[in-house]
């Protein structure tokens, strides 16, 4: 079966010594309950009641928040060291890339960059090849069992190549000044692949007015923010770009064969301006945090932050609440969320409108946690 990676060729890489554990350290662990629970317990029988069915495919190694049965001390895997690589379960044998299942045809290869710390490595082109990865998948029998439903109406889109040609132009966006340009590029293949027509370039006249047009989006999410003059906006954004841009593809993939997702027509059109606000934030982190976030961080605010990545994505949108705010938030905050339900109420203005004209008297911490509550509560909120 043909592979399909979600990332560039040779442009991640990982290293276990250093990363701290993360897989080993309360993860869990599944073991295929045919082939790999006896061998497992073999290891260490003392241990093996603590193996329990999960279902009739899988078992679950239980109790592995201080680290995996076979973790030492200095984080390395004595199954390895002791018994071999090939001892060791499948699933930590492929880790990171470890996301591999059918659909649409092809065997779909996808990175686990929410636990493991992967490192950028597309300068060098020292990552994990695709051909090597390839051979170790192909011989390992139990790699690709589960399958994944393809989204609706993608097929006859043509989903699947549209995908690869975003994903082959991460590269020549691993040096923008920010993700406006990749942003606009995605933004104007959905519109050609909608329409029938040619899928755009980079640097295009199309191209180059939607990215304008993005950065005057970003400009004003960065002023709600109020970190338009912060001096270190700059390498925050090309920072902040670079990794989304490397983790772009595997993140639509996370997104449109999601459980519950919308039909891939119109979550194209919401992924460029989604991922426009992932990139945002994550400047926010590079800007704020006092450790540098890298990409197991970048997923991890992927994941947990997308009420506001979707309010971001329709600030040019006009937005009326449908029922009167009930949040409650932190009391100094509290003013400022109801000067935006009054705002919203009204309905007669976008959502970027209505945000920039209740919150522009607040100081920006109280800007932020107003839209916070507004993305995470349990708002009626009609968006045209």
């Amino acid at each position: 079966m043909e592979n399909f990676f979600t990332f560039p060729d040779r442009a991640l890489k990982y290293d276990c010594p250093s990363c701290g554990s993360h897989c080993c350290k309360g993860s869990g662990l599944a073991l295929e309950a045919s082939a790999e629970v006896v061998a497992f317990a073999r290891l260490e029988p003392r241990l093996a009641s603590l193996l329990h069915p999960m279902n009739k495919r899988f078992a679950q190694v239980t109790d592995v928040t201080d680290g995996c049965w076979f973790l030492q001390h200095d984080g390395r895997c004595s199954v390895e060291l002791e018994h071999g690589y090939a001892a060791k379960p499948h699933t930590c044998r492929l880790f990171p890339f470890n996301r591999i299942f059918p659909v649409g045809g092809v065997r779909l290869v996808d990175f686990n960059s929410k636990i493991c710390p992967l490192q950028d490595a597309s300068d060098a082109r020292d990552g994990q090849s695709w051909d090597d990865l390839a051979r170790q998948i192909d011989a390992e029998p139990l790699a690709g069992r589960g399958s994944a439903q393809q989204p609706e109406g993608g097929a006859q889109l043509g989903w699947l190549s549209h995908e690869a040609s975003i994903r082959d132009a991460i590269d020549e966006h691993l040096h923008e000044p920010d993700y406006a340009a990749f942003a606009a590029l995605q933004d104007e293949a959905a519109d050609a692949l909608l329409n029938g027509q040619a899928a755009p370039r980079r640097g295009e006249d199309r191209v180059l007015a939607r990215a304008w047009s993005m950065r005057q989006l970003l400009g004003r999410w960065r002023a709600h923010h109020g970190v338009s003059d912060d001096p270190g906006l700059a390498a925050a954004a090309r920072k902040a770009a670079r990794q989304v841009a490397l983790l772009t593809c595997s993140w639509r993939f996370l997104t449109v064969l999601a459980s519950g997702a919308t039909p891939y027509a119109s979550e194209l059109m919401l992924l460029p301006r989604r991922l426009l606000a992932a990139a945002h934030l994550l400047e926010l982190s590079h800007l704020g945090r006092r450790k540098e976030p890298g990409l197991r961080a970048a997923t991890e605010l992927w994941r947990e932050a997308s009420p506001i990545f979707g309010l971001l994505a329709f600030w040019t949108h006009r937005a009326k609440l449908q029922a009167p705010l009930k949040i409650v938030c932190a009391n100094e905050a509290q003013p400022a969320l109801n000067a935006l339900g009054a705002m919203l109420t009204a309905g007669e203005m976008t959502l970027g409108e209505a945000i920039e004209g209740a919150l522009s008297p607040y100081p920006r911490e109280l800007r932020a946690l107003a839209l916070s509550a507004l993305a995470f509560g349990d708002v009626e909120l009609m968006i045209e």
